[in-house]
């Protein structure tokens, strides 16, 4: 916890503390004579001290002394809801702390068998298995302390929430089929949660979660966005969402989604996914501090998928400041020819991997305003739906097993488009033939309007090492592709770039 947060509660704490001193003491005139609704009195005061002391050390992450004062406080007042909520709260984060020592420990073990001590490392490797187990039965033990608070108070959103989270962690434990039960009761939680409190953004974001751990991206994506409506500035949502789009294909989605992860906590743990790393690499200013941290960021992320152009390109940006820099620093001469040659190299790399062409199927869609069914209102001549006798009107009730009822205009679009040549298989409902399966292979419909800015990028560090010609060629295919994309005042702005190198 941040130092300041903590120090300030520790100074509302001790105003607290005084606040009950002086309540006791004018409690004490008053009750005086009513000895049970003193004894009332200073036991109430007794378990919302232990309360208090429960919250601080759960914020500072003693979990098992913040669980030490909620007994002690559900002890004093067994009707405490807010002393079993937090109670609950405190074991599942140490739960998760107990999970990520067993992980620990466990690999410690299997590193000593790797060098030969083998029994030491099953030593180990048991005692990580047992921890596992105790993590295990703290999340069971969390939804006991829930399932208590909502006894006491039925409409304890929070309570709902928190006892869906632990189901939800729960599943993590279990076999397929238990998991799936699992997913089923933090679901059912959750929504209960969101009928008292519709607000609650966390709640969007384990429902997200549940739709992503069973594969149903589309529909995790919705939750995420329903999260960041209710809380602007959340991290986790963002970084979720921008998984969800990168399992789906889109990688430019979940660039930006990474990008905003990043801007709100820049020490965010990434998930092992090219585009993420990409981005950090991206974020990371470009300076002698940081300039390894981003080469290891690019190189994990090329290494995690070598088709990500964008990746080639920033790499290739970077080494060109590297060589720029060598320059500046009159060092090397050869240093600096070898950074610019790594530059060359990424740059063309980023040229032959980008995706020259968009894919998709060729069709123009609507959501239909009377049956809300996601519609095709036209499909284009020799292109896959075309060929494939699909029909102006059809509708689309499934994309790769997905229902489309609850998707938007932009998700259907985004899910039908992806790379030339990849496969996809829809549910249509078509009049006089009904509901049938087909697969269709993506074409390619349209040029990428994103060539211009790699082939631009090359052109200019060309340009800036002396290379002339080469600049010329690439600032011509860019003129060219321009013209097809028929952005006239494009062209012919690069063409005046062509002008200049050629006097």
């Amino acid at each position: 916890m941040d130092k300041n947060i903590f120090i300030n509660l520790m100074k509302i704490k001790k105003g607290v503390i005084a606040i009950i001193g002086i309540i006791v003491f004018l409690g004490g005139v008053v009750l005086i004579g009513n000895t049970q609704q003193w004894q009332e009195f200073i036991s109430w005061v007794k378990a919302g001290d232990a309360f208090n002391r429960g919250t601080v050390n759960l914020l500072e992450e003693n979990y098992e002394i913040a669980i030490e004062y909620y007994n002690e406080a559900i002890s004093i007042n067994p009707n405490f809801a807010k002393a079993y909520y937090k109670r609950g709260q405190a074991r599942i984060n140490f739960g998760q702390y107990k999970k990520a020592v067993a992980r620990k420990t466990y690999q410690w073990g299997q590193t000593l068998i790797e060098n030969s001590e083998q029994k030491l490392g099953q030593q180990e490797q048991e005692n990580a298995f047992n921890i596992y187990e105790q993590s295990k039965e703290e999340h069971k033990k969390a939804v006991t302390d829930f399932d208590m608070a909502l006894k006491i108070a039925p409409n304890f959103a929070k309570a709902y929430l928190n006892r869906g989270i632990a189901f939800y962690l729960l599943a993590d434990y279990l076999e397929q089929e238990q998991k799936v039960e699992s997913y089923q009761k933090a679901t059912v939680d959750i929504s209960k949660a969101l009928q008292v409190n519709y607000n609650l953004a966390e709640a969007y974001f384990y429902q997200g979660n549940i739709n992503f751990d069973l594969g149903n991206y589309p529909k995790a994506i919705k939750d995420y966005t329903q999260a960041l409506q209710n809380k602007s500035k959340y991290a986790l949502a963002y970084l979720k969402r921008g998984n969800a789009y990168s399992l789906l294909g889109k990688q430019e989605q979940a660039i930006n989604d990474y990008k905003q992860a990043l801007q709100v906590n820049l020490k965010i743990a990434l998930p092992n996914d090219a585009a993420a790393f990409y981005v950090r690499a991206e974020i990371l200013q470009p300076t002698l501090l940081w300039k390894d941290k981003r080469l290891n960021d690019y190189n994990y992320a090329i290494e995690l998928n070598p088709n990500l152009a964008v990746a080639y390109l920033g790499r290739g940006f970077l080494h060109a400041w590297m060589g720029d820099a060598v320059f500046w620093n009159s060092e090397s001469t050869e240093k600096r020819i070898y950074y610019y040659d790594m530059a060359e190299e990424d740059f063309s790399k980023a040229i032959n991997t980008v995706e020259k062409f968009i894919g998709g199927i060729g069709v123009e869609l609507k959501i239909d305003s009377q049956t809300k069914i996601l519609t095709i209102v036209k499909t284009v001549n020799n292109l896959p739906a075309w060929e494939a006798g699909i029909k102006n009107g059809d509708q689309i009730m499934k994309i790769n097993g997905q229902n489309t009822s609850n998707m938007t205009l932009e998700e259907a679009t985004l899910v039908l488009r992806g790379k030339k040549n990849t496969k996809i298989n829809l549910l249509i409902a078509q009049e006089g033939k009904g509901e049938f399966n087909i697969e269709l292979t993506r074409q390619a419909i349209a040029i990428n309007p994103k060539l211009t800015k790699f082939y631009e990028s090359r052109a200019f560090f060309r340009n800036n090492i002396g290379n002339k010609q080469g600049a010329i060629e690439d600032y011509q295919v860019t003129a060219k592709i321009f013209s097809l994309l028929g952005k006239e005042s494009d062209r012919q702005r690069v063409l005046k770039n062509i002008q200049e190198l050629q006097q």
